[in-house]
This record gives structure tokens, C-alpha cells and sequence, in this order.
């Protein structure tokens, strides 16, 4: 039987071991499919909601939930390389465009963008 003490030393060293995946590939969208955006975009938008969700519980008032909205941000902030990476792109097909346009759609509602933007992004999409 594993000790838990030990198990759990152990998993922390090895989480400590390993490097924490970064966007390197997006400096060239050529790299990441749209699907691979589209993907890594949804995960951080789930986290991000689901944090939301516990941040807005009473439990969450106080330092917990400065601590959850200062995760929150910086979630935020490793979107902000994806939605470049899309606008950057240049569509190989009509799906990759119409999947391009739903990332940058999505990106601008989940940001509460003016509605003057948003329009923009969908004329663009359309034109």
C-alpha cells in the first residue's frame, strides 16, 4: 500500500519537474490549426467560467475570491495569444474561415466589445 505522504511528495515533484506548456507555436499560426485555437480557446473559457462560478458563491468573498479573480485574469490573458493567432490566419477553406469568424465572434462577446466592434468583426466575416 502507497503511503499518501509519500504519493503525494511524489506528485508534486513531478508536477514541479514539468515545464508548463507554452504558446510558443503561436508566434506562427501556420503552426496550430483553427482547431487546435478553437480547442485550446474553449478549455480556458470553461476554466475561466468555472472559476466565475465559484468566485460569485459567499463562501468566495474575501481573499478566496481576489485569489480566483486574479487567476481569472491571467486565464485571460493566455487567450489574448490565441485571438491573435486567429485574426492573423489566413483561412485555408470556407469551414476554417467560418470557424476563424466563430472564435472572433465569441472573443468579442466574452469580452463585452462595443457594439460598433462586433459589427466590424462580423462585416469582416461576411465581406
Amino acid at each position: 500500500m502507497v503511503d499518501r505522504r509519500t504519493f503525494a511528495t511524489t506528485a508534486v515533484a513531478a508536477l514541479a519537474a514539468t515545464a508548463i506548456p507554452r504558446f510558443e507555436a503561436i508566434a506562427a499560426p501556420d503552426k496550430l490549426s483553427i482547431e487546435d485555437l478553437l480547442a485550446a480557446y474553449d478549455g480556458l473559457q470553461a476554466a475561466m467560467d468555472a472559476l466565475l462560478g465559484i468566485a460569485n458563491q459567499p463562501r468566495s468573498d474575501g481573499k478566496a475570491g481576489e485569489y480566483l479573480d486574479a487567476v481569472r485574469e491571467q486565464l485571460y490573458l493566455c487567450t489574448e495569444p490565441l485571438v491573435a493567432a486567429v485574426k492573423a490566419m489566413k483561412p485555408a477553406d470556407k469551414y476554417a474561415s467560418h470557424r476563424r469568424c466563430e472564435l472572433l465572434l465569441r472573443h468579442a462577446l466574452d469580452t463585452e466589445l462595443i457594439p460598433e466592434e462586433i459589427i466590424a468583426i462580423t462585416q469582416e466575416c461576411i465581406a
